[in-house]
Formats: structure tokens, C-alpha cells, sequence
């Protein structure tokens, strides 16, 4: 391998190192956002120089696996499903990657002019496209490392996060510009050709004016932060919620008991400390998923009074505590052996009058596509010991939480990951959800970068929708997050405890453009791709034609002549 590939190798790995410490990790467990701004610049600078599409493929496919199995190390405590989520997230990874390699490559050499620009677009549509389908996975994006950043992120009510994270990818790739300007490995350091191609690159590059742009974008987005936290969102109303956190795995054996009585005890010791602060029970007290482990059939009037498996174990456990519970639990399909992973609200008499059951399963664990075909379900279960464990929920549901005003909050439920997914939260608040109330279990990750990587995802849901984030989760982070993205959180991580807090909302919430566009901003992005691709074809077709008449023209002096 020549010296020059090796150099690039080198260039590619530093980005593998940097990309994982600007993410929150076990270092920095809010993320780095100095680094974010700048981690891919060396990847970037890399694929730039690469002398062929292959190896920039080779370039995207080790960033892709490093960073994947260095940020997403926590995937190793899934469990018996170790090696389908961190194994398969690799590999899938490394594939997303070579192509994303080999797109920046390409574009680079023919968009020399607006490279920065192009190449950011391009990281931007990549981050999106790896958050959309089945096998999304909107974890490690380049958004995340600046979420602490509020003046600065608070834009993605226009565009979503996809905006922000075209805009930390053109930092880098304007630093990744000048590195190649500077130190080109290609150009050599001398003769009269090397100094003419620096001369000319220089002219058509025009980093000056790239950097003053980018500059003026990051002032306006400044600006408009500012302005938006310095206005607020003021609310007209307001509940009293008391999320609690029991730090008990359930997925360990005989823990799952342990961790509903640990929820009780602290939900009274939560509902005390109201009535001595607020002189009032709780509007609604909030368990994490998986809270309830034993199956909850909710088509039953009095569904856990009239189940011999709670009626003998904890009688009249929810109307003991004198006001709405939400929680996790498995919901019975009626007529079938099949479950959902389910949001339910109970009332004060233990009734179950709605529920939501979960949308986005995680692949292969809780949903295996395509199970009803015979072959396949012969191999996933016969050859691969995997089973459908939940059915998939069709379409958000908004629950009606009763205040002792005589008026309700409409609460959207997205559960356990999916409140990391713009698109599911941002349907609960078009249905009607005037606050979102994630319940979650991330207590076998085992690690806090894991808690924290999901807060930080999930943070930009409050953002681009204006509407107030509730995370009750089994070990942290239990927090409530509000319209601008300002977390109050609740007891530490991995460590039993609550968090009681009023909650402001709005009847008639803000409306953002991102929450009635949606995901538009990634496809305007694309559109400006492919009209490069064809202007640089038509710009090629034409120069080929003017050449083509020249030549035709000379000819034919030199024939009079």
C-alpha cells in the first residue's frame, strides 16, 4: 500500500476516534460539542484525496464499523440479541458507509466550486435516510453532540434535526477544504504545473467567501435561537406529574416483582411529598415500559381486579393510589395469543380505557417482519430461535388525561426508542398530543452513555414540535424536557427515585413548520443534488459540442488554406 493511502487510512480513523467523543459517551457524558463541529473533517479531507472510488468505499466502510461499534458499544448488554443489534448495526453500518464513501468521493470531483456545500448535503440526506424504515436506527448523528447548544439548535422547528446536522457536517467540510488546499498529498510541493493547479483550485474554491457565508448562516442561527427562548412559549394550563424510576432490570429473572413493588413504594413516597408541597395528588403518576410484565387484558372492565394474577399478587394496587397512572405493559389482543408493547392509562378505579400500542418495534427483537409467509417464519424460528414477540401498532393515539379542573391534556406516548424518531412524535402532536410522555427501558444497557445518547436524541422532539417532553424511565434519564429543549432532570442515573413537577402546557399549541412539513428539508436537499448531477452533465454535453464546432471550424480553415 502506497504512503499516500496510508496517510488517508490514518486521516479516516481519526474521524472514527473523534465522531465517538463528540458523542455523549462515558467521557464526556453530555457529548462534546466543540468536537462536533469538526470530527468528520478528516474523513471528509480523506475521501477528497482518495484515488478511487474503491477505496473511498474502503474509506466509509471502517469509519462506519468503528464508529458504529465505539459509540453503540452498549448494544453488547442486549442481552441473547447481543449479536443481531450491535453485530448486525456494525455491518449494516459498514455498507450505509461505503456508499456514503463513495457518493462524497464522487461528488467531490465534480462539484469542486461548492464542495463544502455538496459534501454536507450529502452527509445530511445519508443521516436522514439511515433514520427512515423498518431497520432505522437514528442514533450517533452528527446533531447530537451539540444538543446543550440551545441558542443554537433551536432552528430545527423549521427544518428538523436534518438542518443541524447539515450544518455541523458543512463546518467540518469547510475545514476539511482548507486542509485540502493547504496539504494536498496529490499536488506535490513543487514545480511550475503543481503551482498553476494551486492557483487555479484557489480561484474556483473561494474559501474566504465559503468561510464569511458559513460564518453569517451561524450568526442568523444564532440569532433566531435567541430570540425564540427569550419570547418563550407561554401555557394556559398545566399538570402535576410524578415520574418515578425503580432501577430494576426486568429482563433479569425473578427482577421483574422486585421492580413493580420498588415502583409502588416510590410512587407513594412521590405521592406524599405532593400533598405536603402542592397540598394535591399527582395528576398522573408515570411508570417506565416494562414496568408491568404479566399481560394486561384491557377489553376487561376492571382488567387487574378481575385478573387473578394481580388480583392475588397486588389487589387494588393502582386505586390505591387515588389518581391516573400510566404505564407499560403487554396488552392481550382480543381473540388471539398475540401481544402489543403498550402504553396504558389507568384511572382512579382501575379501569383501562386507553391504551397505544407501540409503533416501532425494534427490528428482529420485538417484530420480525414478513412472519406470516411459512418459509420464512420456519427460519427465523426453527434456525434462528426468533419469534414476533409484539404486534405492531398501526397509528398514534392520543390519551385524555383528566385534570381536576373538569379540562384534559392530550398525551402522546412514544415508547421505550421512539422518541427518538421525528416522524412518530411528530404524528402524536398532529393528532392532538399537547404533551409527549416517554416511557422507556434502557436498564441493561448498563452503561450511561447509553441513557444519555437517548436523551440527547430524544431532546430534539420537544424542539421541532414545541411541545413539552416527559421521560419516565426505569433508570435515567427520568427528566422532563420543554419546548426549548431545557431538561429539569430527576434522580441520577442507574440509582431508584422520582421526579414530581408541574407541567406547562398549551391548549392551542404552537404550530412549527417542521411540525406541518415534516421531513421536507432532506428532500429539498436531494432535488439540489440531482440538479447539480444534471447541470454538470449538460455543462459536460455542451463543452463537448463547442470543442466538437471549434475543431470542425479549424478544419476547414486549414482545408482552404
Amino acid at each position: 500500500m502506497s504512503i499516500m493511502r496510508l496517510r488517508l487510512l490514518a486521516l479516516a480513523l481519526l474521524s472514527c476516534v473523534l465522531f465517538p467523543l463528540a458523542l455523549p459517551n462515558e467521557l464526556f457524558l453530555d457529548g462534546n460539542p466543540f468536537l462536533g463541529m469538526f470530527c468528520l473533517a478528516f474523513l471528509f479531507w480523506a475521501l477528497y484525496e482518495s484515488p478511487s472510488y474503491r477505496f473511498a468505499a474502503l474509506l466509509g466502510a471502517l469509519f462506519g464499523a468503528a464508529t458504529c461499534l465505539l459509540s453503540n458499544i452498549w448494544l453488547k448488554n442486549f442481552n441473547e440479541y447481543a449479536m443481531y443489534t450491535l453485530g448486525g448495526t456494525c455491518l449494516a453500518y459498514m455498507g450505509l458507509n461505503a456508499l456514503l464513501g463513495v457518493f462524497i468521493h464522487g461528488f467531490s470531483n465534480r462539484a469542486v466550486g461548492q464542495r463544502p456545500f455538496v459534501t454536507a448535503a450529502v452527509f445530511a440526506l445519508y443521516e436522514y435516510l439511515k433514520s427512515c424504515g423498518f431497520l432505522a436506527f437514528p442514533y450517533s448523528l452528527l446533531s447530537q453532540p451539540v444538543h446543550s447548544i440551545l441558542p443554537f439548535v433551536q432552528f430545527v422547528d423549521i427544518t428538523g434535526q436534518w438542518g443541524l446536522s447539515y450544518l455541523c457536517a458543512l463546518f467540518s467540510s469547510l475545514l476539511a477544504e482548507g486542509f485540502f488546499f493547504r496539504f494536498n498529498f496529490s499536488l506535490g510541493r513543487g514545480g511550475v504545473w503543481n503551482d498553476l493547479r494551486r492557483v487555479l483550485y484557489r480561484r474556483v474554491a473561494n474559501l474566504r467567501w465559503k468561510a464569511l457565508s458559513v460564518l453569517a448562516l451561524t450568526a442568523v442561527v444564532f440569532c433566531y435561537g435567541a430570540m425564540r427562548m427569550a419570547v418563550g412559549f407561554p401555557s394556559n394550563k398545566s399538570f402535576l406529574a410524578l415520574l418515578i424510576q425503580q432501577n430494576i432490570d426486568p429482563w433479569r429473572r425473578n427482577q421483574a416483582a422486585q421492580g413493580l413493588e420498588t415502583a409502588a413504594a416510590l410512587t407513594v413516597r412521590g405521592l406524599n411529598e405532593s400533598i405536603e408541597k402542592y397540598g394535591r395528588l399527582p395528576d398522573i403518576v408515570v411508570w417506565s415500559e416494562t414496568a408491568l410484565r404479566y399481560p394486561v387484558d384491557v377489553d376487561k372492565t376492571h382488567p387487574f381486579r378481575d385478573d387473578p394474577y394481580y388480583k392475588t399478587r397486588y389487589p387494588d394496587l393502582f386505586e390505591n393510589f387515588g389518581t391516573t397512572t400510566l404505564t407499560g405493559a403487554p396488552v392481550v389482543i382480543p381473540r388471539s395469543h398475540h401481544y402489543y408493547n403498550a402504553a396504558i392509562l389507568i384511572t382512579r378505579d382501575g379501569r383501562v380505557p386507553q391504551f397505544y400500542a407501540k409503533q416501532h418495534p425494534v427490528p428482529f427483537v420485538e417484530s420480525i417482519p414478513f412472519m406470516e409467509i411459512k418459509p420464512i417464519r420456519d427460519f427465523f424460528e426453527r434456525d434462528l430461535g426468533l419469534a414476533n414477540v409484539f404486534t405492531v401498532g398501526t397509528s398514534p393515539v392520543t390519551l385524555r388525561l383528566p385534570l381536576a379542573d373538569g379540562r384534559t391534556v392530550g398525551l402522546g406516548t412514544p415508547i421505550c426508542f421512539e422518541d427518538v424518531y421525528s416522524d412518530i412524535c411528530r404524528g402524536m402532536v398532529l393528532d392532538g398530543a399537547e404533551a409527549l410522555v416517554n416511557i422507556t427501558n434502557d436498564s441493561w444497557s448498563g452503561m450511561d452513555s447509553a441513557l444519555t445518547q437517548h436523551t440527547a436524541a430524544a431532546q430534539y422532539r420537544a424542539i421541532e414540535t414545541r411541545t413539552p417532553l416527559l421521560r419516565s424511565t426505569n433508570a435515567g434519564l427520568t427528566c422532563v424536557i420543554d419546548a426549548t429543549g431545557a431538561i429539569l432532570s430527576g434522580p441520577p442515573l442507574f440509582k431508584p427515585g422520582y421526579l414530581l413537577t408541574d407541567v406547562p402546557v398549551r391548549s392551542d399549541a404552537t404550530t412549527t413548520l417542521y411540525t406541518i412539513a415534516g421531513d421536507y428539508f432532506p428532500y429539498i436537499l436531494l432535488v439540489a443534488l440531482m440538479c447539480l448531477l444534471l447541470s454538470n452533465a449538460y455543462g459536460e454535453t455542451v463543452r463537448r459540442k463547442v470543442i466538437q464546432i471549434i475543431v470542425s471550424r479549424k478544419n476547414k480553415a486549414g482545408e482552404k488554406s
